[in-house]
């Protein structure tokens, strides 16, 4: 006779998680005694249980029940033929034919278990899914572990595929991972680690907004899981969200204040925003929480850069290197510091080293090329920006970036083609359309590049290089009055900005306003005497003011101010950008004034 054995490891499973949820399960009225109504369902969840146990011996079990009658009394003629009979069996045995009632009756006990063991367990695994949910939002760690694992043993679907979603983010498959997690999904709607797990998947593949749709899905199902919030909030870092990247990691340090990784996140969020003393008081609360890591060094390195103290974060930036020369952030953050500090080189090797250890990073090559554009190597600069949008198509910066080069260069078409691929990606970015605009003006296109600064106006009123560059169109168009308004309008938005001055004064100089032009280059002059621009493009800019200053002068008649100023003009202009204004001097000096 065959024996039935039992999986003792799922009844063991079972008890384990029965004595952990014993408390929830188990509800004692005031007299201390169990309600009638907790005994029913415990029972029955009882029962059930066991019955699953027995789960794969079903066939065994129900031949058993085949060979009795109901009334309890056996029928020799069905006892198992694993034993031998004492009396000797008839040659041609007369074969018992059971009667309607007793067939009636196994074909109801069949039904009944069908039932119990392969349609109840699925629900009753998606209840205690939801029930360890609910544990797992109460900070009941064991109890809602013990609930997931005793429903995946209910469920060999749902373990099937929730084994495979681990393994194959485990192995770097993410397409794969997908796949599989969204079949447990599609299971169980409510299994939370699904969620968090496809999440990391859609990170690594850059499709962010689908991560954050899971991390923000595996946060309504348990609100107290601070990794998600974290996750979540790493991504909104990354796309310059700050003040929702801060959100996050400060819910995360709410439901767990010993949460050190929360902090250096804010920490980093808070000096991207300027805040240094802010990201100060993060990084110091993480390294106190025992945090020794080179990102604690990290966090540090951007306080100070965010406090504009370059040395201090580079120190900082090579602790983080020194500790842990694999890690990619380091060596952007200090191609970027080398950057600042005009040490191109050393900005180029850094972001190149940083292309060594991620060959597929864009930011990398877009920094290294944007390097490489200041020095004037602007094949190399394209080079750059090309591979930084083979590996993102959808980087915004990337294509301004190539686009200002190709105008640089001046390859206008080719600008024109990448700023409308900017305006496509993102069609509410002010910054696409004036750059157009500037491409289309260069290409003496006017009316197009009037409509792209009034474009980039409507998207952003507040934007003053729109309304210069729509003031400049309008001065080659000798609309003067509208070109008057726009610098006008630049000038009340930022009264200390160099270049509106200028050209209005243009305007009133060419609209025989000589007095109000020599008003604005004075301001101009003042403004940029005290400014934050480059040493080169002061004398560069006060080599231009004067000159159109004292041409000016001569058309008022104004002969010695006039030589004063160009001569001041001349001597400024060191790169000989401005030859026009030795022949004004010239004129000047023989008292003829420069048309």
């Amino acid at each position: 006779m065959e024996l039935i054995t039992v999986n003792y490891s799922r009844v063991v499973l079972f008890w384990k998680w029965l004595a952990y949820n014993s408390k929830n399960i188990c509800t004692y009225n005031v007299e201390g005694f169990l309600n009638i109504e907790t005994i029913i369902i415990g029972s029955v969840f009882l029962f059930l249980v066991i019955v699953f146990v027995f789960k794969s011996r079903l066939s065994i079990l129900l031949d058993r029940i085949a060979r009795f009658e109901l009334g309890g009394v056996k029928n020799l003629q069905h006892i198992d033929q694993d034993f031998e009979p004492e009396l000797p069996m008839p040659s041609l045995p007369t074969p018992i034919v059971p009667t309607k009632g007793k067939t009636a009756g196994r074909i109801f006990i069949f039904i009944i278990l069908w039932y119990l063991i392969y349609m109840v367990p699925a629900p009753l695994s998606r209840i205690l899914i939801e029930f360890g949910n609910s544990e797992y939002s109460q900070g009941s760690e064991k109890i809602g572990t013990g609930s997931y694992r005793l429903a995946l043993e209910l469920n060999n679907d749902l373990k099937k595929e929730v084994n495979q979603c681990y393994t194959d983010n485990a192995r770097q498959q993410y397409e794969l991972a997908i796949s599989h997690c969204s079949k447990v999904i599609e299971i169980d709607p409510n299994y939370v680690d699904a969620y968090s797990n496809r999440a990391i998947a859609y990170s690594n593949l850059k499709k962010y907004d689908q991560a954050i749709a899971d991390y923000t899905r595996d946060i309504e199902l348990v609100p107290t899981i601070t990794l998600s919030y974290i996750n979540r909030g790493i991504i909104y870092l990354n796309q310059n969200k700050y003040d929702l990247a801060i959100a996050d990691f400060t819910k995360a340090i709410d439901i767990n204040p010993k949460e050190p990784l929360a902090y250096l996140k804010r920490g980093l969020a808070h000096a991207s925003k300027g805040q240094s003393d802010l990201a100060m008081i993060d990084c110091n609360e993480a390294s106190e929480l025992g945090k020794k890591d080179w990102d604690v060094y990290y966090c540090f390195g951007f306080a100070f850069i965010a406090q504009q103290k370059y040395d201090l974060a580079l120190s900082n930036i090579n602790d983080a290197i020194e500790l842990s020369p694999s890690e990619l952030g380091p060596y952007l953050t200090r191609g970027w510091i080398y950057g600042v500090q005009q040490k191109y080189d050393s900005a180029i090797a850094d972001y190149t080293k940083a292309i060594d250890i991620d060959p597929e990073n864009s930011v990398a090559y877009l920094n290294r090329g944007q390097t490489y554009a200041t020095q004037q190597k602007y094949d190399l600069a394209v080079a750059d920006y090309t591979k930084a949008i083979d590996i993102d198509s959808k980087n915004l910066v990337v294509y301004l970036n190539r686009g200002q080069t190709y105008a640089t260069q001046q390859k206008y078409d080719l600008a024109i083609a990448d700023y409308t691929k900017a305006i496509d990606i993102d069609p509410k970015n002010p910054a696409t359309y004036f750059n157009r605009g500037n491409a289309y003006a260069s290409q003496q296109k006017d009316d197009l590049a009037i409509a792209d600064f009034t474009k980039a106006i409507d998207i952003n009123p507040k934007e003053p290089v729109a309304y210069l560059g729509r003031g400049q169109t309008y001065a080659a168009q000798k609309k003067y009055d509208l070109a008057i308004s726009d610098f006008s309008k630049v000038i009340e938005i930022n009264p200390n900005f160099v270049d509106p001055y200028i050209w209005r004064g243009n305007a009133f100089a060419d609209t025989k306003k000589f007095t109000q032009a020599i008003s604005d280059y004075q301001k101009a002059l003042s403004i940029s005497a005290n400014s934050d621009y480059q040493k080169a493009l002061y004398i560069s800019a006060h080599s231009y003011i004067y000159c159109v200053q004292g041409v000016t002068y001569t058309k008022m008649n104004e002969f010695n101010l006039a030589i004063t100023s160009l001569e001041q003009g001349v001597k400024l202009d060191i790169k000989n950008e401005n030859g026009w204004c030795k022949s004004a001097l010239e004129n000047a000096r023989v008292g003829i004034p420069t048309p």
